[in-house]
C-alpha cells in the first residue's frame, strides 16, 4: 500500500487557538472602546468635573485607566 502524504500547509492547534482568540479579543474590544467614547460624551453633557472626564478618556486607553475607572466610579 502507498503511503498517505501528510498535509504540510495546515496550521497547528495552537496557531488555532491563537488567531481565534486575537479575534475573539478585538470582537470584544471595539464594542468596549465604543461604549466608554458614549458614557464619556454623555459625561460631558452633565454639569460634572472635569477630571472624571479624564478619567473616562483614560479607561479607553488601556487597563490602568480602565481600573482608575473602577476604583473613582464609586465616587461618582
Amino acid at each position: 500500500m502507498p503511503e498517505i502524504p501528510e498535509e504540510t500547509s495546515s496550521i497547528s492547534f495552537n496557531a488555532f487557538i491563537a488567531i481565534f482568540s486575537g479575534m475573539a479579543k478585538a470582537a470584544l474590544l471595539l464594542p468596549t472602546t465604543e461604549a466608554l467614547g458614549q458614557l464619556k460624551w454623555h459625561w460631558f453633557q452633565q454639569e460634572n468635573q472635569l477630571i472624571d472626564f479624564e478619567v473616562i478618556d483614560a479607561a479607553s486607553r488601556g487597563f490602568w485607566g480602565s481600573a482608575l475607572l473602577l476604583l473613582k466610579s464609586k465616587s461618582m
